[in-house]
Formats: structure tokens, C-alpha cells, sequence
């Protein structure tokens, strides 16, 4: 994953980008980064990526469970008519949590909020596919998905 090109808020993400969309990473779950970025997928793993390229990748085998959350009590900044304001986010704040295993004790956890139910749960169907795939055996090089991607509303 060391070819980066640019993608649509600015973010450099992998070249060989299966589904990319936008987002933003709840503060605490994925290596000390919050804030927009984009979360990716490659023929080999989950990526979530910036403006200054991947800040966190993991391997779609390691993927254990994937489910669409609420999160509640998030609130953000959003630009208005009168200027910058506090508010809940858009969409009711939904998103992905992604559960992966680290070693055999240890399991880590991923929080993306991408604003919108149908958008969460398509997310969600799109990572389960890609981990059980990678996960099956002799299937690591298959290139069958098709290439899409998440426009930003």
C-alpha cells in the first residue's frame, strides 16, 4: 500500500482501492486520530486514510465481526448561516464498529461514523464480504469485487 493517489476530500489513499468513502473517526478507537478522513478498502485490508495518507490499516483476515452502531451524545462542529455551531451530527449519527483480532487474547476495535443508517449498514455488508473472502482459503488475490465508491451528500 505505499502508492497513494488522491481522492475526493483531499485524503491520499491506496491505489488499489476496492470501496472508499467518507467519514469520521471517532476520537479514542483507531491509533489516537478523530476527525474526517476516509475509510478504504484493498484487495488486503481496511484502511482508514488523511490528507497526509494511511493513518491505520488492518488485515481483512483479521476481522472478526463488523456491526452498525448509533452514536449517541456525539456532537460536532458544522457551519451554519451564522457561523460555526455545536450540534448533533446529520443523519442521526450512525455508523460501523469493526471488531479485529490482534493476537489470540487481544481484540481491537474500530468506531467510524459515516451519519446515515442505509449508509452504515451498506458499509457494514461491504466489509463482511471483503473479510470472509480474504478469508477463505485460496482466495487472496481475488479481484472480483467491483470497484465503487461512497459519494459524499
Amino acid at each position: 500500500m505505499s502508492n497513494l493517489i488522491a481522492y475526493q476530500g483531499g485524503w491520499l489513499i491506496p491505489h488499489d482501492w476496492k470501496h472508499a468513502g467518507a467519514g469520521v473517526c471517532i476520537p479514542g478507537s483507531i491509533n489516537n486520530f478523530q476527525g474526517a478522513a476516509a475509510l478504504v478498502i484493498t484487495p488486503n485490508s481496511l484502511a482508514v486514510c488523511a490528507k497526509h495518507g494511511i493513518v491505520a490499516a488492518i488485515s481483512l483476515r483479521s476481522i472478526k465481526d463488523v456491526n452498525v452502531k448509533r452514536f449517541d451524545g456525539v456532537i460536532m462542529e458544522q457551519e451554519t448561516s451564522v457561523g460555526t455551531v455545536l450540534a448533533p451530527p446529520a443523519g442521526g449519527g450512525y455508523g460501523i464498529e469493526v471488531l479485529y483480532s490482534l493476537d489470540l487474547y487481544l481484540q481491537g476495535k474500530w468506531k467510524f461514523m459515516v451519519f446515515h443508517a442505509n449508509r452504515a449498514h451498506e458499509w457494514e455488508s461491504i466489509i463482511r464480504e471483503a473479510a470472509f473472502n480474504a478469508q477463505l482459503p485460496g482466495n487472496l488475490d481475488d479481484d472480483t469485487n467491483i470497484q465503487s465508491r461512497d459519494d459524499v451528500e
